[in-house]
């Protein structure tokens, strides 16, 4: 019988209030908020066991790494913060993380709020070091750490499959948000990889966002018609290929 692991969860509404509190202080403070602040640890009122304290040590020694690998403590550039977005989202998926949990916004917030507020702050802070409130207490989608564990989970080729990570490489922050956060197609993962698979065969000069937000929203319009999740690979890779060509062929129409 396999055992549940329960990870930390923090409500979304203290989330916020913590981060108010965190606004204020300086990152050598954040470094050590988690254990030196007084927040219990809660967990879902569900059967399975509270993961051990390794675990934790060994997600925040993960994002620690990744992070010093990428410049911290110093203000990340553009390249160091997709790099790191990069690579923590691969690491991540390494962990044993139960989607049924991972899946939870709230315990995401208590990583981004309790675990490694530092790394919050760093990564999402900007020039005035505000960190934006859905980046600790917002969707999966938004979470600083979430967002990076749902790519690799959604985009990820199965685990032993030749270059595992070619899909999620070729993605870029624009791609995911435009993807992930379409819901009717991000709650499928055969319906995901397809989309980025038909990407990644894309010849790199034909790639654009106007592009591939445009055939997104022509893939959504067909969800509403058909169930993509219903039909058979090759027909699945037929919609996806049909949505980039009339995006491509309206946008090339238009000028655009």
């Amino acid at each position: 019988m396999t055992i549940v692991r329960l990870w930390p969860r923090l409500p979304l509404p203290r989330a916020q209030s913590i981060l108010q509190h965190q606004q204020l202080v300086d990152l050598p403070q954040l470094e050590r908020w988690w254990g030196a602040k007084a927040d219990p640890i809660s967990f879902a009122p569900v059967g399975g066991q509270p993961v051990a304290e390794s675990s934790l040590r060994e997600l925040r020694g993960l994002l620690e790494r990744a992070a010093g690998h990428h410049g911290y403590p110093a203000p990340p550039s553009a390249s160091a913060r997709a790099q790191f977005d990069s690579l923590v989202s691969k690491e991540l998926a390494t962990l044993a993380l139960p989607v049924g949990e991972a899946i939870r916004p709230e315990l995401w917030a208590w990583v981004a709020t309790i675990l490694v507020p530092h790394l919050s702050r760093w990564r999402w802070g900007g020039s005035d070091g505000q960190v934006p409130a859905e980046r600790v207490a917002g969707s999966v989608y938004r979470n600083a750490f979430g967002r990076l564990w749902y790519a690799s989970h959604l985009l990820g080729r199965p685990k032993g499959a030749h270059d595992r990570w070619a899909v999620l490489d070729v993605m870029g922050a624009d791609q995911l948000v435009a993807l992930i956060e379409r819901t009717t197609l991000s709650g499928n993962r055969i319906i995901v990889l397809a989309v980025g698979e038909a990407w990644l065969a894309m010849v790199p000069a034909r790639r654009s966002e106007a592009l591939f937000r445009s055939a997104m929203k022509r893939l959504v319009v067909t969800a509403g018609m058909i169930a993509l999740d219903a039909l058979s690979e090759k027909d699945l890779q037929g919609c996806v290929a049909s949505a980039f060509e009339q995006a491509e062929a309206a946008l090339a129409a238009s000028g655009a």
